[in-house]
Order: structure tokens, then C-alpha cells, then sequence
């Protein structure tokens, strides 16, 4: 069960927003493309491809010192780009993933401090608007029983310390985690990669339980590759499976990833997210 308040009000329900990656080179362009394609609900990008330490990993080591798609972004903030934004969206490399990527750090909770200060960090300097941070932890996928008690501690913390910042703690998993962490661990919203797994991750008792609990889903429904559904296909998935209106207890985006597609792919694929938000627009009402 989520632990915060009702996210009404503070998010826009049925926004696009994006996971993190993009594939440009040059920060403008991939700010120019988010103040399009995800005007209510903005994020900060990663941007791997101009370089290596704008990655999760790196940046997850060494802080956001470099990250240009960071500093894009808060200049993009500063001179009004952004001028349909209800809230911000940022993210945070998580302490289990990071821990499997760089072992010599000694596991995850040795990197809490770290990562709780990157997170107060970047909810500050977001504080103009309601802000979701997303700890993003792909490596959840590949939990063993006996990481999870120090996953789940470090995970938390992190979380505590988005909520001391006034700030919305959310999760990212794109590939298939358990849903019995979703109550361990008490996020606010849980995004993920709406892939072949869909209609069994809606059903999981543990996963409705915790939706029925205030509980948000951000769904990855724009597929990384492939042919991109129209967005009446989409949403006709989507309630077919029963997941809970996409318009008032949901947010929308691309899976994961574009940060690896050509830019023309991932544009496209970004405004197809836009796309799907206009239409649970205009099913459910304005954002």
C-alpha cells in the first residue's frame, strides 16, 4: 500500500512523462522535445550518448557534476519554457542496481548516503513545482531471496529522503519484478515497461492491492522498438486487463530505453506517448 497522500492535484493524472534516456547529442533538442511531447509533466533526460557519464551508473556513482541534460533542464526552468508543467519529474540511480554495477562499492546500503543526497539535491533544486523523483532499479528483476531485506532497507531510505524534501518518491522497474516488493517498499508511483507481462502484473493480487491503496502506475506503453499501437489500441489493452483509469490514478510514457534509438525513432516514439495522453484527455477531461 502507498504510504503518501492522495497524488491528486499534486500530479497530472494521464500526463506523458519519460523514463530518463534520450539519444541526442545536444541538450536543446532533447529539452525541445520534452516542452512538446510531455508539457505537463516534464523530466530531466539522461543523455548517455553525448557521453558516458550521463549515464544511470555513472551518474549514480559521481553525481550530476556533468549531467547536461540536467543542467538543461533547470536552465529550461529558469527562462519559462516549461510553461504547462503541473508538476517536475526527475530520477535517481537506486541503491540495488548501483550496488550490482560497481560491487567494489560493498552492496547497497553503503551507497544510501550518496544516493539520499543526490535525491535531496535534485528535489531542491525542483521545489517550484510538485516533483516525483523515481529511484530507477531495473536490477529489482534479479533479486535473490537472500539481497532482498538490504535492497528493501536501502530502497527506503532513499524513498525518505525524497519525502523529507517535500517531494513524490516513485519507483522504475522496467524489467519483471515481484510485486509483493510494491508494499515492502511503499512507493508512490510505480513505473514500468508495459510489455508482454501486462496483463499478469495487473491481475497480481499484490500489485491491485496496493493500486486500490492510492497507489500510482506510470505504464510504459510506447514499446522501445517495434511498430507503435495507435493510442485507441493502447487504451483498449490497457482496459482489457483492468488496470485502473489511466486518467486519474495513472501516468504514461515510452519503456525504457530510447536513450539507445536513433533520434527520428524516439521522437517519434515520444510523441506517440503525447499522443495516448491527449487521448485519455479526451476521455477523461482536461490534465
Amino acid at each position: 500500500m502507498s504510504t503518501e497522500p492522495p497524488l491528486e492535484g499534486l500530479l497530472p493524472a494521464g500526463a506523458a512523462t519519460g523514463i530518463g534516456s534520450l539519444p541526442h547529442r545536444d541538450p536543446a533538442d532533447a529539452i525541445g522535445l520534452i516542452a512538446r511531447t510531455c508539457p505537463a509533466l516534464p523530466f530531466w533526460p539522461q543523455l548517455p550518448r553525448r557521453d558516458p557519464e550521463e549515464g544511470m551508473i555513472a551518474q549514480g556513482l559521481r553525481g550530476l557534476a556533468a549531467a547536461t541534460g540536467w543542467s538543461a533542464f533547470r536552465e529550461a526552468l529558469d527562462i519559462g519554457i516549461f510553461t504547462e508543467a503541473v508538476a517536475l519529474k526527475g530520477q535517481v540511480t537506486g541503491p540495488w542496481t548501483l550496488s550490482r554495477a560497481a560491487p567494489a562499492e560493498g552492496g547497497p546500503l553503503p551507497l544510501v548516503a550518496r544516493l539520499a543526497a543526490q535525491a535531496r539535491a535534485q528535489a531542491r533544486a525542483l521545489r517550484g513545482l510538485p516533483t516525483l523523483l523515481l529511484v530507477d532499479e531495473p536490477s529489482l528483476g534479479a533479486l535473490p531471496a537472500a539481497a532482498r531485506p538490504a535492497a528493501v532497507e536501502a530502497i527506503r531510505c532513499v524513498f525518505e529522503a525524497i519525502r523529507a524534501e517535500g517531494a513524490t518518491p516513485g519507483l522504475h522497474c522496467c524489467a519483471s519484478m515481484d510485486p509483493t516488493l510494491l508494499p515492502e517498499l511503499g512507493p508512490a508511483v510505480f513505473s514500468f515497461d508495459a510489455g508482454p507481462g501486462l496483463e499478469d502484473l495487473l491481475a497480481h493480487p499484490a500489485l491491485r492491492a496496493w493500486v486500490d491503496g492510492g497507489g500510482w502506475l506510470c505504464a510504459g506503453l510506447i514499446p522501445t522498438a517495434g511498430p507503435v499501437p495507435p493510442p485507441d489500441a493502447l487504451l483498449a489493452r490497457w482496459s482489457a486487463c483492468a488496470g485502473p483509469p489511466l486518467g486519474a490514478q495513472g501516468l504514461v510514457a515510452a519503456a525504457c530505453g530510447l536513450g539507445l534509438r536513433p533520434v527520428p525513432d524516439a521522437e517519434r516514439r515520444m510523441d506517440a506517448a503525447a499522443g495516448l495522453s491527449a487521448a485519455i484527455r479526451n476521455l477523461s477531461g482536461p490534465i
